[in-house]
């Protein structure tokens, strides 16, 4: 999605800015910002598992980061029903 690597592409350059000033305010903040919108944007796409670590990597940069906490609940919570089975799926087959 074309979306998605506009995003990939923006983290690189908020990463390449903070290896040259890890103290960088904007930067951390923008990064944090762009991997939560790009974890929306992967959820939008049904990529569970993707915009789980998405929000997972923008808490490593800002902790207590409110969207991104209640995102990755729910996004846990998303991924633990859809790993529930359905009833007719452990029924046999009929003869």
């Amino acid at each position: 999605n074309a979306n998605s690597s506009r995003f990939q592409k923006a983290i690189v350059d908020f990463e390449s800015a903070l290896k040259i000033n890890a103290n960088h305010g904007n930067a951390k903040k923008y990064l944090g910002e762009t991997l939560l919108a790009l974890g929306r944007n992967l959820e939008e796409e049904n990529k569970l598992e993707d915009a789980q670590k998405a929000y997972i990597e923008c808490l490593n940069i800002n902790p207590h980061h409110q969207e991104a906490l209640a995102s990755l609940n729910y996004i846990k919570t998303k991924i633990n029903t859809r790993k529930i089975v359905e009833p007719a799926e452990l029924e046999l087959p009929r003869e």
